[in-house]
């Protein structure tokens, strides 16, 4: 039979996993937590999924998840280590490890699992520390699922051949101002996303820009056909996670046909004027009519030629 105890430390050892995982999800908003599990399969003794028994993730991406809390038991007798650590799920690196060591006594092992626990939390408040590292270090990475803003000012209503500033602006999710990111404006596309729409109804120069420390930048756009247009600015990243992501925003912006748009008037003054060099008549020169008339004015209306 071998060691008659080997069970007991082996249930008190597996009871660490319920612990940490209760103290280290406690008080967490806003995440939906899922667990992978596999069952005992009686034929043979060989494993399937199902809902009974812990299973370590497979090594690789994990596109479908965020991040992943992954812990072991390592050791024999009576010493022991657990560890725990939490990944980010698509690309597998780790944002934070820490291990403890412990008997196989019950109360040990539970007082071990709950000290682990406690450098893990608050567990949102690791996940966003390490993720704001990774948007401070990096330009192609920002949190913004699901709440970055990327925002258009522009006037509502031009005319054809108009030229107008377009400004944009860029925040995290967390109100973190996106500085030295990209904004396009032309259509394009990005890794997992598909097409990205672009600028229709006129240009915009240039087709794309870098934001400043302040997550703004600003543009030109010039309308081409009367109608609707529609300036598209996107910035495609990636989270820190490494899952592909973008902002994206669309603003309307009402053309009309280009049509005579000043007015004014001038004035044409005639004179008569009387002078002595008209020709003689006996002993008298014949005075020439050159007398003052006033002013007449004429309307008139122009075409603005526009660059």
């Amino acid at each position: 039979m071998g060691d008659d105890n080997a069970i007991v430390r082996w249930r008190n050892l597996f009871w660490a996993a319920g612990r940490f995982n209760s103290r280290a999800f406690q008080g967490l908003a806003c995440a939906f937590r899922q667990d992978s599990r596999i069952e005992p399969n009686n034929k043979g003794g060989t494993l399937k999924a199902g809902g009974e028994y812990t299973k370590t993730p497979a090594p690789g991406p994990i596109k479908s998840a965020d991040y992943i809390l992954t812990g072991e038991v390592t050791g024999a007798g009576d010493a022991y280590k657990i560890t725990a650590r939490i990944e980010a799920a698509c690309n597998r690196e780790v944002v934070k490890t820490a291990s403890i060591t412990t008997t196989a006594d019950l109360a040990q092992v539970t007082a071990a699992a709950e000290t682990l626990a406690a450098q893990f939390r608050p567990l949102q408040d690791t996940i966003a520390a390490f993720e704001k590292r990774k948007r401070e270090s990096n330009p192609a990475i920002a949190r913004s699922n699901p709440d970055g803003k990327l925002t258009i000012t522009a006037k509502p209503r031009v005319k054809v051949g108009e030229r107008t500033p377009v400004t944009v602006k860029m925040t995290d999710c967390d109100g973190y101002p996106l500085g030295n990111r990209e904004i396009r404006f032309v259509q394009g596309s990005w890794p997992d996303l598909g097409k990205m729409p672009g600028t229709t109804g006129g240009t915009i120069e240039p087709s794309s820009v870098v934001t400043n420390a302040s997550g703004q930048a600003t543009v030109f756009f010039k309308a081409t056909a009367a109608g609707t247009a529609q300036i598209a600015a996107w910035y495609g990243h990636y989270r820190p996670t490494r899952h592909p992501y973008a902002l994206l925003k669309k603003s309307a912006v009402a053309v009309e046909p280009f049509k005579p748009d000043w007015t004014g008037t001038f004035s044409i003054r005639r004179t008569r004027e009387l002078t002595s060099d008209g020709p003689s008549v006996g002993n008298k020169n014949v005075l020439s009519d050159k007398t003052i008339w006033g002013d007449d004015s004429v309307r008139f209306s122009g075409f603005l030629s526009q660059t």
